[in-house]
């Protein structure tokens, strides 16, 4: 009986040091079956912002310029209320709250994080230029141009 609880003991503990060494190991050169190949962008991030440490400044101007960075982080913080409450509130059933108004609010938060996503990738700003050049060159034809 002790020795099972031992077992079970070790086991998840060793389950917990192996989901926190993951992300470490992919990003340790032939450490993981990549070969550390997912330090490649990482490497040259920090040794850009070594030679330039303003690329910090313009990292953030960068990605709080679209409106859907702030509806995202929004989902997110509704998603940690929610999940605060719930796990300090987790003996019988919700009625206060963020519960009070919803009845799934870590959904919601999930759902309107996604959705602030979705506006940041569908901002296709800096590509407009070429698409419409490229539409404008194929609606030319071939013996005017």
């Amino acid at each position: 009986m002790i020795l099972n609880w031992y077992l079970d003991k070790i086991k998840a503990t060793a389950l917990n040091f192996i989901a926190v060494m993951i992300p470490f190991f992919q990003f340790v050169p032939c450490a993981s079956i990549w070969f550390g190949i997912m330090s490649l962008p990482l490497i040259s991030y920090f040794i850009n912002f070594l030679s330039y440490p303003d690329i910090l400044l313009y990292d953030f101007k960068f990605f709080f310029g679209y409106p859907g960075t702030y509806v995202a982080l929004l989902g997110g913080v509704i998603f940690l209320i929610s999940l605060v409450y719930q796990l300090t509130h987790w003996k019988g059933l919700i009625h206060k709250g963020p519960y009070k108004y919803v009845r799934h609010p870590q959904y919601l938060g999930i759902i309107i994080m996604t959705f602030g996503l979705t506006l940041i990738c569908l901002n296709t700003s800096p590509v407009f230029p070429l698409y419409f050049d490229f539409k404008y060159k194929s609606s030319i034809p071939a013996n005017r141009r």
